[in-house]
C-alpha cells in the first residue's frame, strides 16, 4: 500500500510541472450580451491532436495556460455547435477579447429536431433511451428495466441472460441496495426522470470490482444552461390489481446556484401467483399460492450545488424512501398418494407487516486543477437502511376423515438495520500521449439484524430461544485504482487498468455462538483493445476479474419460516466468488455486433433447496457450492434504413458447464439456451410526435445449474402522442398480452422432483400522462454518492 501511495503521490506532483507563460484567454457571449457557460475551447496540434482544452465559466470567460510555443487550431463549441475556428501562432500571452456566438438558434434546433434513437448498440453496452420511448410516462425504473434487452427481471433480481445478478448503478455510482430491496428501491425511481439505460458487460477498473455478471447504469435527465423546469406526471397501471403513480420533478440553475428536486409517490397492489409440485416417494404435493402484495412507496431527492469559483464547486444532497411492505398470502397444500386419493389438505395463512426506509446524505466537490482538463471528485457519505417486518402465520394441517388434524399459529419477527459511512476521491488526468485516472476509497458498513420466533397455537406467546437470534456484521474496504488509455493511431486503441482491494469482515450470532472473521487483499485487472479495421469493421477485445460478495443478509444463519413446511436461513461461512471474463466483438457499419464470450466463475454461492423426506419439509439453504464456465455467442442488428422505423434485434445463446465442489445432493445439469428479442418503434408522421412500440420476447428451454425452465414469450405494444412542441405527452402500453410470459421450473435435490410456476403479474395495460413547463432561458448537474456500491449488497 506505501508503494502505491507513493506512485499517487508521483503523479500529483507531475502536474505541476511548469511549461512556458504562453496563455490563451477570452470571453464567449451570446448576441445579446449573455454570457456562455460550459462552451468548450480547444487548441489542435498541426496533425490533429488536441494539445489543450478549457471550458467556460459562468461568466463566459476562460483562461488556457502553460501553452508550448507553436501555431494552433482554435477552435470553440457550444451546444455541439463550431463557432470559432482560427489558426494562432501562440507565443505570448493572447487575448482573444469577446468572442460573440448565435446560441439561442442552435439551441431551438437541438430541442426540436433531435431524436435519438430509442435502442442503441455501442461497442462496450446496449442503450435504451428512455426519453423518446412509449414507456417514458407513467413507469418506474423496475418496469424500464423489464423492457431492457438481454436483460431478466423479477420481484427478487436483476439478471443478464444466463448470467448471476447484475450491480446497479445511478449517473455512474452504485446503488448500496440488492434482492427485492433493490426492487423496492428502484420502483420508487420514476420513469420521467430517467433518459436513458446503460448494459454495460466490462467494466473498467474505476468502478468497484464487486459484481460478476456487469452493470447497469441508470442515467438521470440533465438540464438546459440558465433554465428551470417542471415535469409532472401521473398515471394507472392495471395488472390483476391496479397501481396509481404521481411524480414531479423541479430543476433550476441560475449563476452559481443550482438546485434539483423530485417526489414519487404511488399506491396500490399487485398479486402474484405461485404453484409448487412436490414428487415425494410415496406421495404428490400439489401446493398452489396466492399473494397480495403492497405497492405503496413515497420517496423525495434533493440536491444543491454551489460554484464557488470557475474550477471549484461544491454541493449537498438527500434521497429518502419509505415503503409499506404489507402483504398477504394463502398456500394450499393437497397431499395424494401415487392413485390419486386425498391423504391430506394443508392451509397456511399469513400476514407480513413492516416499515422499510433509507436515506442517503451525499456530500461533494469538484475542482479543475488545470486548464489540460485534469480534474479532482471527492464524495463523503453517509447511508442508513432499516427493514422491520413481522410474519404471522397459522399452519392447519387436515388429515381424511379428520385423522392427523395439526394447527401451528406463529409469529416471526426480523429488524434489519445497514449503516455506512464512505469516502472516494478520483482524479482525471489528460497527459500528451496518454489518459489517466486514478483514486482512492474507503467505507465502513455494520449491518444489524434482530429476530424472534414465538409459538402463538396454546392462545399465548412461547418464545423459541432457538429460533432468537441477533447477528451483527461489519465489513470494512479500502480501494485503490489506476487506468491509462491511450490512442496510438486511428486504428488502434488501448486501456489498461488495475484495482486493489483490502477486505476485513466479522460477523457474530449470539444465539449461535458463532463468530467468522475474513480478511483478505485481491487484485483487479482489466484490459481493452479496440482496432478498427476500416470505416465498415471494428474489433474489440477485452478481459477483466470481478468479485460476487454475498449479500449482508445471506450471511445470517437465522431461520425464516415461511410456514411449517417451509424454512429459509443464510450461512456466515459464505466466501466470496471470483470470475475472469474474455469478450470479443465485431461490429460492421454501425448495425450489425457479433459478440463471443468465455468467462470462469470460482467458488460460486448459491441458494439451493433440499426436502426432508421424513418431515416432508423444504429447506432452502445457502453455500459455496460449484465452480462454473460460462459460453455465449449474441448478435445485435440496428435497422434504421426507414425513415418510419427503428427496429432492433437480438440472439443470445449461450451454453453453461458447472462442477461441484462441496459434498451435496443436488442434481447439477450442464446446458444453456437461445434467447430473441425484438424492439420496433414506428412512426405516423414525420413530426415523430405519434409512435407505435412493439416489443416481443422469446426464450426457449433452459437447462443451467439446478434449474430447467419451460420456454416462455412476450409481446408488448403501446402508443405514445407528443403535443405543444413535446411538453404534452400521453402514452398506454399493454405488456404480455397473452399471460405467457409466466415461469415454470424443475429441479431435482435428494432424489425428490420438484416443479415451481410463478406468475408475477406481468401482464398489465399502462395509460400515462406527463407536462413539461419552465423557462429555458435561464443546468442542473446530476450528482450520487461515493458510497452506493455497500448499497447495492444490503
Amino acid at each position: 500500500m506505501k508503494t502505491l501511495a507513493s506512485l499517487i503521490s508521483i503523479i500529483l506532483l507531475s502536474i505541476t510541472n511548469n511549461y512556458a507563460q504562453n496563455s490563451l484567454t477570452g470571453n464567449i457571449q451570446t448576441s445579446n450580451q449573455s454570457p456562455v457557460d460550459f462552451a468548450e475551447i480547444y487548441l489542435l496540434k498541426s496533425n490533429g491532436a488536441i494539445a489543450k482544452q478549457s471550458y467556460t465559466s459562468t461568466d463566459g470567460s476562460f483562461t488556457i495556460d502553460s501553452i508550448k510555443e507553436a501555431t494552433y487550431l482554435v477552435q470553440i463549441y457550444s451546444l455541439g455547435k463550431k463557432h470559432f475556428d482560427k489558426e494562432i501562432f501562440i507565443n505570448k500571452p493572447i487575448d482573444l477579447g469577446t468572442v460573440i456566438i448565435e446560441q439561442d438558434t442552435q439551441l431551438e434546433e437541438i430541442v426540436v429536431k433531435t431524436n435519438k434513437k430509442v435502442f442503441e448498440r455501442k461497442a462496450d453496452r446496449t442503450v435504451f433511451n428512455i426519453e423518446n420511448s412509449v414507456h417514458a410516462i407513467n413507469n418506474d425504473a423496475v418496469e424500464l428495466l423489464k423492457l431492457t434487452p438481454g436483460l431478466q427481471v423479477d420481484n427478487q433480481s436483476i439478471k443478464l441472460i444466463g448470467k448471476n445478478e447484475l450491480r446497479v448503478m445511478i449517473n455512474d455510482k452504485f446503488v448500496q441496495l440488492n434482492g427485492e430491496e433493490l426492487i423496492q428501491y428502484l420502483k420508487s425511481l420514476p420513469s420521467n426522470s430517467i433518459k436513458k439505460i446503460e448494459v454495460i458487460t466490462t467494466p473498467p477498473a474505476k468502478y468497484e470490482a464487486e459484481g460478476d455478471s456487469g452493470l447497469i447504469n441508470i442515467v438521470l435527465k440533465e438540464n438546459r444552461a440558465n433554465a428551470w423546469n417542471n415535469s409532472i406526471s401521473t398515471g394507472y397501471k392495471q395488472g390483476r390489481k391496479g397501481t396509481y403513480r404521481l411524480s414531479n420533478v423541479f430543476s433550476y440553475n441560475k449563476g452559481k446556484v443550482s438546485i434539483k428536486s423530485s417526489f414519487s409517490t404511488a399506491l396500490g397492489k399487485s398479486q402474484i401467483n405461485e404453484n409448487a409440485t412436490i414428487y415425494y416417494p410415496e406421495k404428490l404435493w400439489d401446493g398452489q399460492s396466492i399473494r397480495f402484495d403492497n405497492n405503496n412507496n413515497i420517496a423525495g431527492n434533493f440536491q444543491l450545488d454551489y460554484q464557488l469559483n470557475n474550477k471549484t464547486s461544491i454541493g449537498i444532497q438527500y434521497m429518502g424512501n419509505v415503503y409499506d411492505p404489507k402483504s398477504d398470502d394463502t398456500d394450499h397444500i393437497t397431499v395424494n398418494n401415487y392413485v390419486d386419493n386425498s391423504v391430506q389438505n394443508i392451509y397456511t395463512n399469513a400476514k407480513n407487516t413492516g416499515v422499510n426506509n433509507s436515506h442517503a446524505v451525499n456530500l461533494h466537490l469538484t475542482h479543475n486543477i488545470d486548464t489540460l482538463g485534469t480534474k479532482l471528485n471527492s464524495d463523503l457519505d453517509y447511508f442508513n437502511y432499516t427493514n422491520d417486518q413481522t410474519r404471522l402465520f397459522n399452519t392447519k394441517t387436515e388429515g381424511v376423515n379428520n385423522i392427523g388434524d395439526k394447527l401451528l399459529i406463529a409469529s416471526t419477527t426480523g429488524n434489519q438495520n445497514i449503516e455506512n459511512i464512505s469516502a472516494k476521491v478520483d482524479i482525471e488526468q489528460p497527459l500528451n500521449w496518454m489518459n489517466l485516472s486514478y483514486g482512492i476509497k474507503t467505507s465502513f458498513v455494520t449491518t444489524k439484524n434482530k429476530n424472534n420466533f414465538y409459538d402463538l397455537t396454546n392462545g399465548h406467546a412461547v418464545e423459541d430461544i432457538k429460533q432468537k437470534d441477533n447477528f451483527q456484521y461489519n465489513e470494512n474496504t479500502q480501494a485503490i485504482y489506476a487506468s491509462a488509455n491511450k490512442k496510438i493511431n486511428d486504428k488502434w486503441t488501448v486501456q489498461a487498468g488495475l484495482r486493489l482491494e483490502n477486505t476485513q469482515t466479522k460477523g457474530y450470532s449470539v444465539t449461535y455462538e458463532t463468530e467468522s472473521k475474513k480478511n483478505y487483499t485481491k487484485l483487479f485487472p482489466t484490459l481493452y483493445i479496440s482496432h478498427t479495421l476500416n470505416d465498415d469493421n471494428t474489433f474489440i477485445l477485452n478481459y477483466n476479474r470481478r468479485i460476487r460478495r454475498p449479500a449482508f443478509w445471506e450471511l445470517n444463519p437465522f431461520q425464516w419460516y415461511v410456514s411449517a413446511y417451509a424454512i429459509a436461513s443464510g450461512n456466515p461461512k459464505l466466501e466470496p466468488s471470483y470470475t475472469n471474463k474474455v469478450e470479443l466483438s465485431h461490429t460492421y457499419k454501425n448495425k450489425l455486433t457479433t459478440t463471443l464470450t468465455y468467462s470462469k466463475a470460482d467458488n460460486m454461492f448459491s441458494q439451493y433447496p433440499t426436502i426432508d423426506k421424513e418431515l416432508n419439509r423444504q429447506i432452502y439453504l445457502r453455500d459455496n457450492i460449484m465452480n462454473s464456465t460460462y459460453y455465449s455467442l449474441s448478435v445485435n442488428y440496428m435497422y434504421n434504413r426507414l425513415p418510419w422505423l427503428q427496429s432492433q434485434l437480438n440472439v443470445n445463446a449461450f451454453y453453461l458447464e458447472n462442477k461441484l465442489i462441496k459434498d451435496v445432493s443436488i442434481n447439477f445439469k450442464d446446458g444453456g439456451a437461445v434467447f430473441f428479442s425484438t424492439n420496433n418503434t414506428i412512426y405516423f408522421n414525420t413530426e415523430k410526435s405519434l409512435s407505435a412500440q412493439v416489443d416481443f420476447t422469446y426464450e426457449s428451454k433452459v437447462k443451467a445449474n439446478l434449474w430447467e425452465l419451460d420456454p416462455s414469450f412476450k409481446l408488448g405494444v403501446g402508443v405514445k402522442y407528443s403535443m405543444l412542441d413535446n411538453k404534452l405527452n400521453m402514452s398506454i402500453y399493454a405488456d404480455d398480452i397473452f399471460r405467457s410470459y409466466a415461469k415454470t421450473v424443475y429441479t431435482t435435490t435428494n432424489d425428490i422432483r420438484q416443479k415451481y410456476k410463478t406468475d408475477y403479474d406481468q401482464r398489465y395495460i399502462n395509460v400515462g400522462i406527463s407536462y413539461s413547463f419552465g423557462n429555458a432561458k435561464i443546468k442542473v448537474k446530476e450528482h450520487q454518492g461515493g458510497n452506493t456500491d455497500e448499497k447495492s449488497r444490503k
